[in-house]
């Protein structure tokens, strides 16, 4: 959608997330060449995020994929819940997670983000059983404490490079209390976005803009 004209200068990325400058040599009516410049270094965010994500419906997974790669995030967990709607038993993953990586490419395509990694859906207590060292991690629910409220209660050195969060999303429906008691029992933190109820998918992306915007603003 961008028209160009030679001697254009282009960002591009690669799958690995290396940032290039370009320069457009050619324009044709179904074609352009670029010659790439030197590497401009990577899109290695502030702070590695991970979207911990209740599986919903497929439609509502590729809207939150693809949204929150733009955002530019590490990782993708989808979770297997009380609530996942259809049968998961049995099933082999392996062609949405095909799907997903195609739509991380696009998104990246657009946005200049690198793709996150999408591990295999997992049930939610199997996740969260590994043990890990993130060091926030948050459960978003609606009536909650306010994320900024929460975030602030860091201190400069928690919140000293490198460190990792961990932003957890129910499904449609959202996660039953006992799995938001297990998810408080695995040292997360309730966190809401305000008085609204919001569907997950807006919900996903609500919250990895807030968090980036409260700790990298």
């Amino acid at each position: 959608v961008r028209r160009v004209t030679v001697n254009s200068i282009l960002p591009i990325v690669d799958d690995k997330g290396m940032r290039y400058l370009g320069t457009v040599i050619e324009v044709g009516d179904h074609h352009i060449r670029i010659k790439i410049g030197s590497p401009q270094g990577d899109t290695k965010e502030e702070a590695d995020i991970t979207l911990v994500q209740g599986l919903s419906r497929s439609t509502v997974m590729d809207r939150i994929v693809r949204q929150v790669t733009e955002l530019g995030i590490t990782a993708i967990v989808p979770v297997i819940s009380s609530r996942t709607q259809g049968r998961m038993d049995g099933i082999a993953f392996t062609p949405r997670i095909a799907r997903w990586e195609r739509i991380t490419l696009q998104a990246t395509q657009q946005s200049g983000t690198k793709a996150p990694l999408i591990a295999n859906p997992v049930p939610l207590q199997q996740y969260l059983e590994k043990k890990n060292h993130t060091t926030i991690k948050l459960l978003f629910s609606p009536k909650a404490r306010p994320l900024v409220q929460v975030l602030k209660a860091f201190s400069p050195n928690q919140l000293s490079m490198p460190f990792s969060v961990q932003c957890a999303i129910g499904p449609e429906g959202g996660f039953t209390t006992p799995e938001e008691e297990l998810f408080k029992s695995c040292g997360f933190h309730s966190v809401g976005l305000g008085a609204a109820i919001l569907r997950t998918d807006t919900a996903a992306i609500a919250s990895i803009a807030a968090v980036k915007q409260i700790l990298f603003s």
